[in-house]
């Protein structure tokens, strides 16, 4: 059976300084397209499994523009619907040494956050589609998104699929504790999860069970087990799964992964990245590991070192997309030492 994954969410418009500018000295900015879930899409595309992207675009040049760049990256687009007046904006101005970068958003009243969940036909998105990813970021962009996506987790859920979450939350569009509570009334109808905030689990007194527990980053291996086990029995989940990130500089990060599932946590071994642009780490991630967990070719172990791989190779690759091949990826995880020039 062919794989098909389905991904939610917006596709911005990115524009970012050159040459590590700040934004007051920049006189031009490079252009490209961006978006968890498309990032997602595309990178699962890339690797060889077959990926649509659910979204909304203007009927412009600028919604004709996004659509084509996802099909260039491979994605299926039959379900990115034209209507509404703009395309979301993300300005990026790159970091360097001891600058982090920083990232404005102008996204409001753009033709995705406008969507309502009529204007999707749950049908033709989740025919012969066996995966559906979402993230947190989309359910906090109005509360329409919210109700749509949690009407596609249930809809995809019912239908057979396997559902998966990155919690991803973004300061920006909400509040950390509303984040918790809404996040909590979408778990129920995933299979996967990525991150453990924001998200409120339920310990004694009705308090956050992580809050109860002292439990923050960075997370002890023996400690994280013992969470990780007691939100996925909570939430009845098949597997959680997360990112370590040590920042030496926002040019070298020192990165490592976790995968909690069937009652045993595997950690990923270290990479010591040097980095062009960290910006869709997280969703190289998700992308690596969704497509791990559907090739079926993998035990758990082999899974977290295929993301963990992605994830870090994707801090190499400019823009917001993991454009990566299979063998990429391989070479990485076999890869104990030496990155001569392949030939």
């Amino acid at each position: 059976m062919r794989k098909k994954v389905v991904t939610l969410g917006e596709i911005l418009i990115r524009l970012t300084t050159m040459d590590s500018e700040r934004f007051s000295q920049a006189q031009k900015l490079e252009v490209t397209y961006g978006g968890s879930e498309a990032n997602i899409a595309a990178t699962i595309a890339h690797l060889g499994m077959w990926s649509s992207f659910v979204t909304a675009v203007p009927d412009n040049e600028l919604g004709n523009s996004a659509v084509e760049f996802m099909r260039k990256n491979g994605v299926h687009t039959g379900y990115m619907l034209r209507q509404g007046h703009r395309l979301g904006i993300y300005f990026a101005e790159k970091g360097y040494s001891i600058r982090p970068s920083k990232i404005v958003y102008d996204r409001k009243h753009s033709a995705f956050t406008e969507s309502k969940i009529t204007d999707y036909d749950m049908d033709l998105i989740f025919e012969d589609a066996n995966w559906f990813h979402t993230s947190g970021i989309t359910a906090a962009l109005s509360d329409n998104l919210f109700e749509l996506t949690k009407v596609c987790m249930q809809e995809a859920k019912k239908r057979g699929l396997k559902v998966s979450i990155d919690l991803n939350y973004r300061a920006s569009l909400w509040d950390f504790e509303v984040a918790r509570s809404k996040m909590a009334e979408l778990l129920p109808y995933a299979d996967i999860c990525f991150g453990i905030e924001p998200l409120f689990v339920p310990g004694e007194g009705g308090r956050d069970y992580k809050d109860i527990n002292n439990i923050k980053r960075p997370y002890d291996f023996d400690t994280l087990n013992d969470m990780l086990a007691y939100i996925s029995e909570y939430f009845d989940l098949e597997a959680i799964a997360l990112t370590k990130r040590q920042t030496i500089n926002a040019n070298r990060n020192i990165l490592q992964s976790y995968l909690y599932t069937k009652d045993n946590l595997y950690a990923s071994k270290v990479f010591d990245v040097d980095i062009i642009d960290r910006i869709g780490g997280g969703d190289a991630f998700a992308a690596g590991l969704i497509y791990a967990i559907n090739s079926e070719n993998y035990t758990p172990q082999e899974c977290i070192e295929f993301a963990n791989a992605t994830f870090a190779l994707k801090h190499t690759i400019p823009g917001d997309m993991g454009i990566l091949t299979l063998n990429d990826v391989h070479q990485l995880m076999n890869s104990d030492e030496g990155f001569d020039v392949n030939r």
